[in-house]
C-alpha cells in the first residue's frame, strides 16, 4: 500500500469520517485514513484528486476546514479554516493551484489558494454545486443547484466577475426550480458542456460561446 506507482482511488465514509484507499486493479480496501479535525462526525462528502495528481482533498458536508493529503503515500498535509457551511464540492483550476470549494444551501464558493493553503475570498453564488474549469484558466463554470441555470465565473481576473448562464433559450434566469443542475462536464474538444438535471431528469447540451479565431 506504500508503493507510490500503484493506482488507487479513493471513496469517502461520510458516516465515520474516513476515507477508504482501494487498489486500483484488486478493488481490495488498502487501507482507511482518518480525516476530519473534530471529535464529532464532521461527514467527508467529496475526495478528489487535484490535475497534477500530486495531492488530495476531502471536502466536509458539516465541516469548517479543506484537508490536503499525498496521493503518494497518503501522508496528511494540513487543513485550511474555511468557516461553517454545507461544504459538498471542490472544483480545481488546470494547474492545480486553485480550488473552489462549494457550499450549497449557504450559497458560498470559497476561492482557496492550494499551494499555501489560504481562502483568497469568498464568492456569492446561488446554490453551487458542481462544475469545472477551462483549460485555459479563464472560467469556472458552476451549478446551481437550485434553479435553471448555471453561474460562469471569470477567474483569470482580479475580481472573478460572474455571470449567469440560462439553461434553456430564451429563459431569464431564476432560483425558482426547474432544471435544477446538480454536475456538469466539459468536452474534450471544450466546445460543448453536459449539465445533469435532478429536477427535468434530463442532460442539457450547452454550447460554448467561441472566439472569431475558432
Amino acid at each position: 500500500s506504500d508503493d507510490p506507482n500503484r493506482k488507487k482511488f479513493y471513496v469517502c465514509m461520510q458516516g465515520c469520517d474516513q476515507v477508504a484507499v482501494f487498489d486500483a486493479q484488486s478493488k481490495v480496501i488498502m487501507r482507511y485514513i482518518p480525516v476530519g479535525v473534530d471529535p464529532t462526525i464532521e461527514a467527508p462528502h467529496l475526495v478528489r484528486v487535484s490535475p497534477d495528481g500530486e495531492y488530495w482533498y476531502v471536502v466536509f458536508y458539516s465541516g469548517h476546514v479543506l484537508q490536503k493529503f499525498r496521493t503518494s503515500d497518503d501522508s496528511y498535509v494540513g487543513a485550511l479554516e474555511i468557516g461553517t457551511g454545507d461544504w459538498n464540492t471542490i472544483i480545481f483550476s488546470p494547474d492545480s493551484k486553485k480550488g473552489f470549494v462549494n457550499a450549497t444551501i449557504a450559497g458560498i464558493t470559497k476561492v482557496v489558494d492550494l499551494e499555501n493553503m489560504a481562502v483568497e475570498t469568498s464568492l456569492s453564488i446561488d446554490f453551487p454545486h458542481g462544475g469545472f474549469t477551462t483549460s485555459d484558466g479563464e472560467y469556472a463554470y458552476i451549478t446551481s443547484q437550485t434553479g435553471n441555470f448555471i453561474t460562469k465565473v471569470e477567474i483569470d481576473g482580479p475580481f472573478y466577475d460572474v455571470d449567469k448562464i440560462a439553461l434553456g433559450t430564451g429563459e431569464n434566469t431564476s432560483t425558482a426550480s426547474k432544471y435544477d443542475a446538480h454536475e456538469m462536464i466539459l468536452s474534450p474538444d471544450e466546445h460543448f458542456y453536459y449539465v445533469s438535471c435532478q429536477k427535468s431528469n434530463e442532460v442539457r447540451v450547452m454550447e460554448r460561446e467561441r472566439s472569431s479565431s475558432d
